[in-house]
């Protein structure tokens, strides 16, 4: 499985146009290339959400309310939006937030660790709700998470408010991000596709432009390609790292 990915968009189109055997000639093409390129982001779709279902850490970035802003979705995203301030009930999250896997308090500059706690529930709980209510000069060390989709992005939502004592404390957020729509040129390096992911994209791609085309033989022939590819991908994905477990000899043996 390749990660150091230097394949751009630009090489990913003509990679489709093999598979339709129709070279680039802007005078005769019938599948022109920003119609290739609306399939290919279709494709990286799919195969993100078939990665994301094997339960694997897929698609997975870190970041610290302390780093430098980055473009994200072609939009500047500042971290320090992630870190707590006094009489704060929500967090800006990064526009490309799918789901979240943790987030922790940093490390102080003393290399103390700021006792605080996250813990998810449903913000519609009546335990949410009513936590939201409390002053946020009232210093808890343990807070009800949850995140909100809507306007403006997604938000994580605090229960209670922050108090004085847990302000300005930094915090390390590791999330599931979802796929960006590609544009012509672009590279596909840090993007968090394998080789094999990008060959289904490349499959999915082609399979539309053939539903395009209208022929039943290519169109089927297509399809069983992306059968093949999509299966590798769900295949490719897994397992999750583990260890073998620790056995203890003896234990429970007078019980069975």
């Amino acid at each position: 499985m390749s990660y150091g990915l230097t394949a751009t968009i630009n090489e990913l189109i003509t990679e489709v146009r093999e598979e339709l055997d129709e070279p680039l000639d802007t005078a005769t093409n019938f599948w022109d290339d920003a119609y290739l390129l609306s399939r290919l982001n279709r494709g990286f779709r799919q195969v993100w959400q078939t990665a994301r279902e094997t339960k694997e850490n897929w698609f997975v970035r870190v970041l610290r309310s302390d780093d430098d802003p980055l473009t994200i979705y072609g939009r500047v995203y500042d971290p320090s939006a992630l870190r707590l301030t006094a009489g704060a009930l929500e967090l800006v999250l990064p526009p490309d937030f799918h789901e979240a896997r943790s987030i922790e308090a940093l490390p102080a500059t003393d290399a103390s660790v700021a006792q605080i706690q996250f813990d998810w529930m449903d913000l519609s709980t009546e335990v949410f709700r009513d936590n939201r209510r409390v002053s946020s000069g009232v210093n808890a060390a343990y807070y009800s998470v949850d995140v909100r989709w809507g306007d403006g992005g997604p938000r994580l939502m605090l229960s209670p408010a922050v108090g004085d004592e847990a302000a300005s404390t930094d915090l390390t957020l590791t999330y599931a991000y979802g796929p960006k729509e590609y544009q012509a040129g672009e590279s596909l390096e840090n993007s968090g596709f394998s080789r094999v992911m990008l060959d289904a994209a490349v499959a999915y791609a082609t399979v539309e432009a053939r539903r395009k085309e209208n022929v039943s033989t290519s169109l089927q022939i297509a399809l069983e390609a992306w059968n093949e590819k999509i299966g590798l991908v769900t295949r490719s994905s897994g397992p999750r790292q583990s260890q073998e477990p620790e056995i203890v000899e003896g234990y429970l043996e007078g019980d069975i």
